[in-house]
Protein backbone atom coordinates (compact mmCIF):
# COMPACT_ATOMS: atom_id res chain seq x y z
CA UNK A 1 0.00 0.00 0.00
CA UNK A 2 2.54 2.34 1.28
CA UNK A 3 4.44 1.50 -1.93
CA UNK A 4 1.59 2.03 -4.47
CA UNK A 5 1.14 5.38 -2.52
CA UNK A 6 4.69 6.80 -2.94
CA UNK A 7 4.66 5.50 -6.54
CA UNK A 8 1.87 7.35 -7.12
CA UNK A 9 2.96 10.19 -5.37
CA UNK A 10 6.07 10.33 -7.61
CA UNK A 11 4.00 10.58 -10.30
CA UNK A 12 1.48 13.02 -9.73
CA UNK A 13 5.13 15.39 -8.69
CA UNK A 14 6.31 14.17 -11.92
CA UNK A 15 3.47 15.71 -13.95
CA UNK A 16 2.90 19.07 -12.10
CA UNK A 17 6.69 19.47 -11.92
CA UNK A 18 6.71 18.86 -15.97
CA UNK A 19 4.27 21.24 -16.43
CA UNK A 20 6.37 24.94 -16.86
CA UNK A 21 8.05 22.50 -19.63
CA UNK A 22 5.11 22.34 -21.73
CA UNK A 23 3.59 25.98 -20.54
CA UNK A 24 7.07 27.94 -22.13
CA UNK A 25 6.12 30.58 -25.03
CA UNK A 26 7.04 28.94 -28.84
CA UNK A 27 7.88 32.58 -29.67
CA UNK A 28 10.08 33.06 -26.44
CA UNK A 29 11.83 29.82 -27.00
CA UNK A 30 12.62 30.94 -30.24
CA UNK A 31 14.13 34.43 -29.70
CA UNK A 32 16.47 32.70 -27.26
CA UNK A 33 17.75 30.31 -29.61
CA UNK A 34 17.98 32.78 -32.12
CA UNK A 35 20.24 35.05 -29.70
CA UNK A 36 23.93 33.90 -30.87
CA UNK A 37 25.64 35.12 -27.55
CA UNK A 38 23.36 33.10 -24.57
CA UNK A 39 23.19 29.30 -24.29
CA UNK A 40 20.03 28.04 -23.73
CA UNK A 41 19.70 25.05 -21.35
CA UNK A 42 16.29 24.09 -21.23
CA UNK A 43 15.34 21.81 -17.31
CA UNK A 44 16.41 17.86 -17.18
CA UNK A 45 12.82 16.65 -16.69
CA UNK A 46 14.77 13.32 -15.01
CA UNK A 47 16.75 15.50 -12.55
CA UNK A 48 13.83 17.56 -11.79
CA UNK A 49 12.11 14.19 -10.72
CA UNK A 50 14.73 13.33 -9.35
CA UNK A 51 15.16 15.94 -6.87
CA UNK A 52 11.23 16.04 -6.38
CA UNK A 53 11.85 12.10 -4.68
CA UNK A 54 14.74 13.36 -3.09
CA UNK A 55 12.70 15.81 -1.25
CA UNK A 56 9.98 14.02 -0.92
CA UNK A 57 11.77 10.79 1.10
CA UNK A 58 13.56 13.91 3.01
CA UNK A 59 9.97 14.69 4.00
CA UNK A 60 10.86 18.57 2.59
CA UNK A 61 7.35 19.98 1.78
CA UNK A 62 8.57 23.64 0.96
CA UNK A 63 11.82 21.96 -1.25
CA UNK A 64 9.25 20.07 -3.03
CA UNK A 65 6.66 22.56 -3.73
CA UNK A 66 10.12 24.92 -4.56
CA UNK A 67 10.92 22.48 -7.23
CA UNK A 68 7.83 21.84 -8.71
CA UNK A 69 6.25 25.36 -8.90
CA UNK A 70 7.65 27.90 -11.30
CA UNK A 71 9.53 30.66 -9.20
CA UNK A 72 6.82 33.21 -10.21
CA UNK A 73 4.10 31.21 -9.38
CA UNK A 74 5.97 30.31 -6.35
CA UNK A 75 6.78 34.15 -5.53
CA UNK A 76 2.51 34.73 -5.98
CA UNK A 77 1.54 32.11 -3.66
CA UNK A 78 3.56 33.18 -0.39
CA UNK A 79 2.29 36.66 -1.59
CA UNK A 80 -1.25 35.47 -1.51
CA UNK A 81 -0.05 33.65 1.72
CA UNK A 82 1.61 36.23 3.97
CA UNK A 83 -1.90 38.72 2.80
CA UNK A 84 -4.37 35.75 3.84
CA UNK A 85 -1.96 35.22 7.07
CA UNK A 86 -2.39 39.04 8.15
CA UNK A 87 -6.14 38.54 8.27
CA UNK A 88 -7.94 38.26 11.17
CA UNK A 89 -9.05 35.16 12.14
CA UNK A 90 -13.35 35.23 13.19
CA UNK A 91 -15.22 33.98 15.38
CA UNK A 92 -17.31 32.32 12.29
CA UNK A 93 -14.05 30.43 11.08
CA UNK A 94 -13.21 29.58 14.50
CA UNK A 95 -16.57 27.72 14.81
CA UNK A 96 -16.44 26.71 10.73
CA UNK A 97 -12.85 25.18 12.24
CA UNK A 98 -13.90 23.18 15.04
CA UNK A 99 -17.28 22.07 12.97
CA UNK A 100 -14.73 20.19 10.31
CA UNK A 101 -12.24 18.60 13.07
CA UNK A 102 -15.54 17.75 14.60
CA UNK A 103 -16.12 16.13 11.80
CA UNK A 104 -13.17 14.50 11.03
CA UNK A 105 -12.57 13.42 14.77
CA UNK A 106 -16.01 11.69 15.60
CA UNK A 107 -16.13 8.54 16.63
CA UNK A 108 -18.05 7.04 13.42
CA UNK A 109 -16.09 9.83 11.13
CA UNK A 110 -15.58 7.58 8.36
CA UNK A 111 -18.79 6.28 8.15
CA UNK A 112 -20.62 9.73 8.22
CA UNK A 113 -17.87 10.61 5.69
CA UNK A 114 -18.60 8.00 3.21
CA UNK A 115 -22.56 8.27 3.44
CA UNK A 116 -21.64 12.35 2.73
CA UNK A 117 -19.61 11.26 -0.20
CA UNK A 118 -20.92 8.07 -1.88
CA UNK A 119 -23.74 9.85 -3.91
CA UNK A 120 -21.21 12.51 -4.94
CA UNK A 121 -18.98 9.25 -6.47
CA UNK A 122 -22.03 7.56 -7.75
CA UNK A 123 -22.94 10.68 -9.32
CA UNK A 124 -19.66 11.47 -10.93
CA UNK A 125 -18.49 8.13 -12.00
CA UNK A 126 -20.21 7.66 -15.41
CA UNK A 127 -17.66 10.46 -16.17
CA UNK A 128 -14.62 8.69 -14.99
CA UNK A 129 -13.75 7.08 -18.26
CA UNK A 130 -14.61 10.39 -20.29
CA UNK A 131 -11.94 12.56 -18.17
CA UNK A 132 -9.20 10.38 -17.73
CA UNK A 133 -9.74 9.77 -21.86
CA UNK A 134 -9.30 13.54 -22.24
CA UNK A 135 -6.58 13.61 -19.38
CA UNK A 136 -4.49 10.88 -21.73
CA UNK A 137 -5.00 12.76 -25.07
CA UNK A 138 -3.53 15.84 -23.79
CA UNK A 139 -0.42 14.37 -22.41
CA UNK A 140 0.04 12.61 -25.93
CA UNK A 141 -0.83 16.06 -27.81
CA UNK A 142 1.75 17.70 -25.40
CA UNK A 143 4.22 15.18 -25.87
CA UNK A 144 4.00 14.77 -29.28
CA UNK A 145 3.73 18.55 -30.01
CA UNK A 146 6.85 19.77 -31.79
CA UNK A 147 7.07 22.55 -28.80
CA UNK A 148 8.24 19.84 -26.89
CA UNK A 149 11.34 19.04 -28.00
CA UNK A 150 12.13 15.64 -26.14
CA UNK A 151 14.83 13.36 -27.04
CA UNK A 152 14.49 9.57 -27.48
Amino acid sequence: MKRNLLSMSVLLAALVGAQHLFAAQPAALAGAVNASAQAVTAPDPAQSIRDAVRQLRANDLAGLVATLVPPGQLKMMRGAYEVKRTERTTDEDRAEFEEGIAKLTAPDAVNKLMAEIEPKLIEVRPQAPGALMMGFGALQMAITSPESELTP
